[in-house]
């Protein structure tokens, strides 16, 4: 399939919740990938009419669910998502972006999304993970460890070596100190989207 459209899900929209959706619109069932340590858990239905296919993607290590449009038709995952949206709460980057900017407990839940929706390098998405690394929460600073990790751009090295340098939490200081170390030597470079 040739174009794709990604949009994440609530915390608490279930599985179950997709699958009565996908059964009431006749969309069907073509195949399950089982999660493993490195595979994540997928749930694939094909629509009518070859337009396409639909992906529910569970990320067990991010628990945050994806959910993917996909098609060899111009402009249809994103007429199959906006269909699909009367029926399921989808959420998309710009709705985690604000949210990842406030101090709620959805907070956690934005920045996990970002890192498991957001496929191409944004300097927005860059930017919220910048904050959350110098973030006065440690819980929110060893938080963006694991975003970074899944979005690994250079560009945060810089970041966590400023935050390492003043981090009282000496495991978290470590492991700032290693990202950025790896980033350094691996990381993504280049234009961001």
């Amino acid at each position: 399939m040739k174009y794709s459209f990604d949009a994440g899900l609530p915390e608490q929209c279930s599985l179950e919740q997709v699958k009565q959706v996908m059964d009431k619109r006749g969309y069907a069932w073509a195949h399950r990938i089982p999660a493993e340590e490195l595979q994540l858990a997928e749930e694939i239905w094909r629509l009518p009419d070859d337009r396409g296919a639909v992906r529910y993607v569970h990320d067990h290590i991010l628990e945050v669910p994806l959910f993917r449009a996909e098609s060899n038709i111009h402009g249809e995952p994103t007429k199959i998502l906006l269909d699909l949206q009367n029926d399921l709460p989808f959420r998309y980057i710009e709705d985690f972006l604000l949210e990842a900017e406030t101090a709620n407990p959805g907070r956690r839940y934005a920045l996990r999304a970002l890192a498991v929706i957001t496929t191409m390098y944004r300097g927005d998405v860059i930017a919220a993970f910048k904050a959350a690394i110098v973030d006065s929460d440690p819980t929110i600073r060893k938080l963006a460890l694991i975003c970074v990790a899944r979005y690994p751009a250079f560009s945060f090295a810089k970041e966590l070596d400023t935050r390492a340098a003043v981090e009282s939490d000496s495991d978290l200081k470590e492991r700032q100190l290693k990202l950025a170390s790896d980033l350094r030597a691996h990381g993504k470079r280049g234009t961001l989207w």
